[in-house]
């Protein structure tokens, strides 16, 4: 990913000599340690394979907190297809009133998804999400309870916003985490190639389907 972010910047440089340095300096990840495993009965779930940008969106919040603990919530929504992260919102409390209103925002602004996934949490099944989710003609996609897995594509988003941006910066206060992570995501999406594109960002794919 670094030897494709140098080569856009217009910067030529072989693959392997960005691997040894990397190693040299050890910017490897650093491995976790294993815990133990327990046992869920699995529920059948077949997810949507997403074939185009807007053919199925993924939710879900992340957490992390300010300098003085007090507790902040993120609710995200990504493309699928593409990676696309959308701006989320971001405060002390998200009840399902302003998740819905930013549903409501984001299909107005970017079109409609065709499907939905998220699990089956009280914001999602709150009557004001329930009615955008009716007013826009949207399929939700539940996945079984303790199976997060199979929110994949949202939980490897979140990971590497922990790892890029919520493991390495301290907010005092909220308009400080809304900053930077509105910055992060838009870097996310303008900048950040992705070897699951072939390199490409989010944006690039995204545009070869929509103009905006």
């Amino acid at each position: 990913m670094i030897w494709a972010e140098l080569r856009s910047q217009g910067i030529v440089v072989n693959h392997k000599k960005i691997y040894r340095l990397y190693c040299a300096i050890n910017l490897q990840k650093p491995s976790t340690a294993s815990r133990k495993k327990h046992y869920i009965p699995s529920q059948p779930f077949n997810p949507t394979t997403a074939q185009f940008p807007g053919h199925v969106w993924a939710a879900d919040f992340l957490h992390d907190s300010l300098t003085s603990g007090r507790l902040i919530r993120i609710f995200n929504i990504l493309d699928i297809f593409s990676i696309r992260g959308f701006p989320p919102p971001i405060d002390h409390s998200l009840p399902g009133a302003t998740i819905a209103h930013y549903l409501d925002t984001i299909c107005s602004k970017f079109g409609l998804p065709k499907i939905l996934r998220s699990d089956n949490g009280p914001e999602f099944r709150s009557r004001p999400f329930q009615n955008i989710i009716i007013k826009w003609r949207i399929s939700q996609e539940i996945i079984p309870p303790s199976q997060p897995f199979h929110n994949g594509f949202i939980e490897s988003y979140h990971a590497t916003m922990r790892d890029e941006l919520l493991q390495r910066e301290q907010f005092d206060t909220l308009s400080e985490a809304k900053d930077k992570i509105f910055n992060w995501v838009n870097s996310y999406n303008t900048k950040r190639p992705h070897s699951a594109l072939g390199y490409k960002t989010p944006m690039e794919i995204w545009n070869e389907f929509f103009r905006y």
